[in-house]
C-alpha cells in the first residue's frame, strides 16, 4: 500500500511545483501585457514619471540640447557676431560661451513647463497617443500617423511637437531673432502628412527642417513581422498560462489524499514564487541601472522603479494572499499547540469576558480600522492587509466568545 501510494505522492507533489510557477509566470505574463499594451496603464506610468525630478532634469536636458542643435544656434550666433562691425574678428569665440547660456535658459524653461500641470498633461497626451498608435501598429492596424518608409516603420509626431513648441513662442523667437507664430494643432493634424505638416511648420520657423524631423522610429519594417507575432504570442500566452496553472491547482487538490496539506504546500509555493519574483525584479532593476550612462543614471533609476513598480505590487498582492491562504488551511488542521492555547483561554474565563463585551471588541475593531484608513495614507496592498488583519481580528473575538469557561460548564 505504502508503495503503491508512492507514485500518487510523486505526482502531487509535482503538480504542486508546477502550479507554483504556473502563478509566478501568470503574474509577470499578465504585468507585461498590461504595461505594454494597457493605454491608461501606460499613460498613468508616464504620468508617474515625470513627476520624478530627477527624470524632468534628464529630459529637459536632452530636449534642450536637441533644440539647439536643430535650430543652429551656436552657427547663427557665431554669424551675427561676426557681422557686427563694432566687434573684433576674437568675439565669435563667444558663440559657445553664449549658446551655453542660451541652453541653459532653455533648458530651465522646459524643466519649469514640465513641472507645471499644463505641462504634465501635454505629457501625458503625448504619450497616450503614440501608445494608442504603437498598439495598433503591433495589431496590424495602420492608421493615420503611421508611415512605412526606406524600410523604418515611424510615426509622425510633429502635431505633438508643435503642441509644445507652441507653448515657447517667445523663446523661440529669442532665439531665431525675429517673431515667430507657430500653427495652430487644427493646422498642422489637417495638413494630411508628414511631409505636409513639416513644410508648414518650415515656413512659420523660416528655416529649413531636417528631413527626419518630427519621425519617431518605431520598428525597422523588417521586424514589424515578427514584432506582431511576439504580441499575438504574449495574448496566446496569457491566456494558456492562467488556465494551466487553474488546471494544475485543481489537480494536485483532486490527487491529493491530504488535500489541507496540499493546500499548505499550495500556498507555500505561491510565497516562495512571490519572493523568487521580488528578487528577480530587484536584479534586473539594478542590472538596469548599472549600464546606464553616469548622468543618467538618476533618471534611469526612477523611470526602472517605476515601470516595475506593478510587478511589485502584484507579488506582494501573492505575499497577501499565500500567507493568509497557507495560514488559514494549517489552522484548520486544529494544531496541539492551538488546542492547549484554547484550552487555557477557558479554563482562565477569557471566553466569558470576551461574550461580555463581544459587541465593544467587534466595534473597537472596527474603529480602529476606519481611523487607519483615513488618517494614514495607504497603498491599496496596505488597504487589503488592514482588512485582513480586521477579519482576524473578528474571527478571533468570535472565536473566544464561543468559549465557555470550566466553571460554567459545572452544572448548578
Amino acid at each position: 500500500m505504502a508503495r503503491a501510494g508512492r507514485p500518487r505522492s510523486f505526482l502531487v507533489w509535482l503538480l504542486v511545483v508546477l502550479a507554483s510557477l504556473g502563478v509566478l509566470a501568470s503574474t509577470v505574463a499578465l504585468w507585461a501585457r498590461a504595461q505594454v499594451l494597457d493605454t491608461d496603464e501606460w499613460t498613468e506610468l508616464a504620468d508617474r514619471i515625470i513627476r520624478e525630478p530627477e527624470v524632468v532634469d534628464t529630459l529637459s536636458d536632452r530636449l534642450s540640447i536637441a533644440i539647439v542643435e536643430g535650430l543652429e544656434v551656436e552657427e547663427r550666433v557665431r554669424a551675427a557676431l561676426a557681422g557686427a562691425e563694432q566687434l573684433p574678428a576674437q568675439a565669435t569665440l563667444l558663440a559657445a560661451p553664449f549658446t551655453s547660456r542660451i541652453q541653459d535658459s532653455l533648458r530651465q524653461h522646459i524643466a519649469d513647463f514640465l513641472r507645471s500641470e499644463e505641462g504634465r498633461s501635454l505629457w501625458s497626451q503625448v504619450n497616450r497617443a503614440v501608445h494608442q498608435r504603437v498598439v495598433a501598429l503591433l495589431r496590424g492596424e495602420t492608421g493615420p500617423g503611421v508611415n512605412v518608409e526606406d524600410g523604418m516603420v515611424t510615426l509622425n509626431a510633429i502635431p505633438l511637437i508643435n503642441r509644445g513648441l507652441a507653448r515657447s513662442e517667445e523663446l523661440i523667437s529669442d532665439i531665431l531673432g525675429r517673431p515667430v507664430t507657430l500653427p495652430n494643432t487644427q493646422e498642422i493634424e489637417a495638413s494630411g502628412g508628414l511631409e505636409e505638416a513639416r513644410e508648414i511648420l518650415e515656413e512659420r520657423l523660416g528655416l529649413a527642417l531636417p528631413d527626419d524631423f518630427g519621425q519617431v522610429r518605431v520598428f525597422n519594417a523588417e521586424r514589424l513581422g515578427a514584432a506582431q507575432e511576439a504580441l499575438g504570442f504574449l495574448d496566446r500566452f496569457v491566456v494558456v498560462v492562467v488556465v494551466v496553472t487553474i488546471v494544475l491547482f485543481a489537480a494536485a487538490l483532486a490527487m491529493s489524499v491530504d488535500r489541507r496539506r496540499t493546500l499548505i504546500r499550495l500556498a507555500i509555493g505561491v510565497v516562495v514564487g512571490a519572493l523568487v519574483g521580488r528578487l528577480a525584479t530587484r536584479l534586473i532593476q539594478e542590472s538596469i541601472v548599472d549600464i546606464a550612462a553616469a548622468r543618467a543614471r538618476g533618471a534611469v533609476t526612477e523611470v526602472v522603479g517605476n515601470v516595475f513598480s506593478g510587478l511589485m505590487y502584484f507579488t506582494t498582492i501573492l505575499l497577501v494572499v499565500g500567507i493568509v491562504v497557507g495560514l488559514a488551511a494549517y489552522l484548520a488542521g486544529r494544531p496541539a499547540w492551538l488546542d492547549r492555547l484554547r484550552e487555557r483561554l477557558r479554563t482562565g474565563g477569557a471566553g466569558s469576558w470576551v461574550r461580555a463585551h463581544v459587541d465593544g471588541l467587534r466595534l473597537a475593531g472596527v474603529v480602529v480600522v476606519l481611523a487607519a484608513l483615513l488618517l494614514v495614507d495607504l497603498s491599496l496592498t496596505g488597504v487589503i492587509v488592514v482588512l485582513v488583519l480586521l477579519g482576524a481580528y473578528e474571527l478571533g473575538v468570535s472565536s473566544l466568545a464561543g468559549l465557555r469557561s470550566a466553571s460554567a460548564d459545572v452544572p448548578d
